[in-house]
Parts: structure tokens; C-alpha cells; sequence
């Protein structure tokens, strides 16, 4: 299922000298449920379900022409899954073209020496993940700015009372993956206590601020963040709850206390899935 892969310079089945022959634990995602036992009786309740970390590895060989050349290949692995550089993105082209990639920690990485041989070796690596769904590579980008209409009734008053229909202001965004992608959203001024909302999940950010032009807020809704153009906190600006994009389609709305053309939410998102 795995057609190549890319993990540092290294670059997995595309090439004579490194391969990637297996994979576990990348067909879904753990589970960490919380439940009770209920009291008198022959069966609990289940009281929630999440996604946990994913542990996962990868077995592949590493082949030189020479010997000398194969601890050269197998030393520049080595580096790539060197732990102080951090989390590493391993990114993996599929069978059906589809390209998604993962940020983990390696754990470990075992060599087997081929028998007979001292040109290669096959090798497993064991990696976690935190945050345990895979994104795609390429990242959707899209602009709302606020509504220019909405409101206004049409004399003389008539029961159901006739409303204009609002213009921009909102948008569609897709996850065409079966996960949840938590997006990066950037709110430009001028304008006054914007809002953002998923009004397919229900929930909504609110930032209490006045942007100027040439100001904004970054929100990381992964990490839980709002940060400034300076790189200042301003968490504390900040109400409501914290959503997602969820699989499908998802209608983003922009709002604020004002209308400014030059207001403008930036909203960018990756399509998300459980697993290869």
C-alpha cells in the first residue's frame, strides 16, 4: 500500500538502496475510553472515546554496493532519525497516489544483518506519534471576508417579515479524509471582536480585540493558541470553544462588531484519516 516514502533526505523505495517492505500500526489510530462499572447491575456505561497516540514502525532494508557504502546508507538513516532535531514528518505517497504525511519521535531502530551478506541489513524502526491522525501534504487555503448585506425589511411591514440575503461572510470547507483536521486561522484588521464559527459542528471562537490595519491573530485551534503580528499571547482575548473541521463539509462564518471590506479571515486546513 506504501508506494515510496520520504523521512529527512531519505527517500524509501524509489531508489537501490532503501526500502520499505512492512508497516503495523498505521491502519488506525489507538482508543482511550473512560467507563464505569454500575453498581447492582451486570453491565457499566462507557462515558467517553478518544483518540490516543499512535505508535507505529516501519521495516524496510538498507543495501550498499560495497560494505563501506552500506554503513555509509545506514549511518545517513541514522541521522535522519537522529531524536534532537525533534518530531521528524514522514511522508508517504500510497498506492492510489494519495500523499499524507505524520510527525513522530523515533523510539528505536533495530538492523538484522543479512545472512551471508555485508552489504545490507534489514531494519525496523518504532515511532510515536501525539498527535496520531495523517494530514495530507497539501494545505487548502481559503479567504472570507465579512458579509456586505443581511438584514433591512421591505416596506410595508408584511408577516413573515421579507430579509435580504446576506453576501459573503462565509465559507465552505472540505476534509476529504475520514479524521478531523484541527485548522490555523488568521483574522486581519481592521476589525473590531471578530468571530469565527463551524457552524457544521456547532461552536465558535471569539476574539475580543480592535486590529488595526495590518494587524491580526493567529489561532492554532491543535495547539490552543492566539498569538499577534508582534508574537505576543493574547489568549486571554479569547472566548468561546475550540472546534475542528470535521470529515465532509464544513460552513465557516466570519463576523465581527462592524463591517470593514479590508477585514479578512484567513482559514487553512489539511484533509485528515485515521490511517493508510
Amino acid at each position: 500500500m506504501i508506494s515510496s516514502a520520504t523521512i529527512g533526505l531519505i527517500s524509501f523505495n524509489n531508489n537501490s538502496n532503501y526500502f520499505i517492505d512492512g508497516f503495523k500500526g498505521l491502519e488506525m489510530p489507538p482508543v482511550r475510553v473512560v467507563n464505569y462499572n454500575l453498581a447492582g447491575e451486570h453491565f457499566g456505561l462507557f462515558v467517553s472515546a478518544f483518540y490516543g497516540k499512535r505508535r507505529f514502525s516501519l521495516r524496510g532494508w538498507v543495501v550498499g554496493s560495497s560494505v563501506s557504502d552500506f554503513i555509509s546508507k545506514r549511518d545517513a538513516l541514522q541521522q535522519a532519525l537522529d531524536i534532537l532535531g525533534g518530531e521528524k514528518t514522514i511522508y508517504f505517497t500510497l498506492a492510489n497516489n494519495r500523499q499524507i504525511q505524520i510527525n513522530a519521535t523515533i523510539l528505536g531502530l533495530d538492523f538484522t544483518p543479512i545472512v551471508g551478506g555485508a552489504t545490507g541489513a534489514q531494519f525496523q524502526a518504532e515511532f510515536e506519534a501525539a498527535f496520531p491522525f495523517l494530514l495530507s501534504q497539501s494545505e487548502n487555503s481559503q479567504n472570507i471576508t465579512l458579509s456586505t448585506g443581511g438584514g433591512g425589511k421591505v416596506p410595508p411591514d408584511t408577516m413573515p417579515m421579507a430579509l435580504a440575503g446576506d453576501s459573503g461572510g462565509n465559507i465552505t470547507v472540505v476534509n476529504n479524509g475520514n479524521g478531523i483536521s484541527y485548522p490555523v486561522v488568521r483574522l486581519s484588521g481592521p476589525v473590531t471582536n471578530p468571530q469565527i464559527t463551524n457552524e457544521t459542528v456547532g461552536k465558535l471562537i471569539r476574539i475580543q480585540l480592535t486590529l488595526a490595519a495590518g494587524e491580526y491573530v493567529d489561532l492554532d485551534f491543535k495547539r490552543k493558541t492566539v498569538t499577534d503580528n508582534l508574537g505576543t499571547n493574547r489568549y486571554s482575548s479569547k472566548s468561546g470553544e475550540w472546534w475542528y473541521i470535521q470529515p465532509g463539509s464544513n460552513v465557516i462564518r466570519f463576523t465581527a462588531d462592524g463591517y470593514n471590506a479590508s477585514a479578512l479571515a484567513n482559514v487553512k486546513n489539511r484533509d485528515s484519516y485515521l490511517g493508510l
